[in-house]
């Protein structure tokens, strides 16, 4: 499984900000490291969100994008956002899911 870490998304950011697809991946995958960060042990320990961002790194990985392409990376992001607030031990306050 792919880890960014954060210098791996500074790069990343700055290989792609020219990029119309490929920086507004990048920021996705900043701000769910962010709310990570904010709301657990950290990115590096907590493997859902990780996990949801894999199609999301194989895309910024590839160096081109389609909008289409990015919109099924960002799927299981959603879905992500959407298992934890709904989550059975009541409201949460993880953020919903960023709006790019």
């Amino acid at each position: 499984m792919k880890f960014y870490n954060e210098y791996d998304i500074q790069i990343a950011a700055l290989r792609h900000c020219r990029h119309p697809v490929l920086s507004r991946a990048v920021d996705v995958l900043a701000t769910v490291k962010a709310d990570a960060d904010d709301n657990s042990d950290g990115w590096h320990s907590w493997m859902a969100p990780c996990k949801a961002c894999q199609k999301l790194i194989e895309l910024i990985e590839s160096g081109d994008a389609t909008e289409t392409q990015y919109r099924k990376a960002v799927a299981p992001i959603k879905a992500f956002y959407t298992r934890v607030n709904s989550s059975v031990y009541g409201p949460t306050n993880y953020p919903k899911f960023p709006a790019y």
